[in-house]
């Protein structure tokens, strides 16, 4: 069966990464794409596999990121897509903004009351929510696009809800990194059932641009996914996984000791780091 690029349309083509892993590649934007029955090594059978004190320290360092580009701007609007715990909105609505988030429920986690009752929230698939038009300062997804049934509609609808000048804000898997390659199969993003595609610079970018943005930036997160080498090594020694992944399976202590290694390779390769950060503006 041949598959076409959902970012570019170009003919995309089979790449095998292990004996029970083959993804869609597309030679002209390097995006890859995830097919249901295609890759079935180490796959959790639940959509949520971390732990809440690590994706507290990644959500604190993804909010001082956020922060320097709205910097000092007053009673914003500001809609984050997929907002799981709601982590990330409780920090805006305590600096006085306007929060919105849509979310559709696949993590099962629990929301804080307060955030229900300040925050305008939607439950649902993003590409079911409709959005008001020229409303939004900030919209943001955080491990949030790889996950969607049609990324480019979502965009789109993003781009059509921001007000002139608002920005959009990602960060997900960079199917492009060193990291993937290095860990092959055993690459630890591989493991969530709900990933659909790991988008690369290029792919991100033209997605982005087809959908209305003119200027856009990306990057390559240092803090983001810290345990995504761990994870992967430990990959390695499983054999089958529980609900919750290799997350639940224990730390491996001997691991630790290629943690500074892999930070090291991070510091000397931008292309190392397993995330992409883009922002874009209307």
């Amino acid at each position: 069966m041949k598959y076409k690029c959902e970012i570019c349309g170009k003919s995309g083509s089979y790449l095998k990464i292990s004996d029970k892993c083959k993804l869609v590649f597309c030679r002209e934007c390097y995006h890859l794409m995830i097919i249901p029955g295609l890759c079935n090594e180490l796959v959790r059978e639940h959509a949520w596999g971390g732990k809440e004190a690590f994706d507290r320290v990644r959500l604190l360092f993804t909010y001082q990121r956020l922060k320097k580009y709205i910097k000092d701007k007053k009673n914003l609007r500001v809609l984050e897509i997929g907002f799981g715990k709601g982590f990330l909105l409780m920090k805006f609505l305590e600096q006085g903004h306007s929060v919105y988030g849509i979310e559709a429920g696949k993590l099962e986690l629990d929301i804080p009351e307060e955030l229900k009752k300040k925050a305008k929230l939607f439950f649902g698939n993003a590409e079911d929510i409709e959005l008001r038009e020229n409303y939004y300062d900030l919209i943001f997804g955080i491990h949030l696009i790889e996950h969607l049934d049609y990324p480019l509609e979502v965009f789109k609808k993003c781009y059509k809800a921001l007000k002139k000048g608002g920005m959009v804000y990602f960060i997900t898997p960079n199917g492009s990194s060193t990291s993937f390659r290095f860990f092959k199969g055993k690459w630890w993003f591989l493991e969530d059932p709900t990933h659909r595609r790991f988008f690369s610079p290029s792919s991100l970018k033209l997605a982005l641009l087809k959908s209305g943005f003119r200027k856009t930036k990306i990057d390559y997160p240092f803090f983001d996914s810290l345990m995504l080498e761990i994870n992967s090594l430990k990959r390695f020694f499983v054999k089958d996984l529980e609900k919750y992944g290799v997350m639940e399976k224990g730390f491996f202590y001997p691991l630790i000791l290629t943690i500074p290694y892999f930070l090291v390779f991070r510091t000397l390769s931008r292309k190392f780091r397993p995330s992409l950060e883009i922002v874009a503006w209307k």
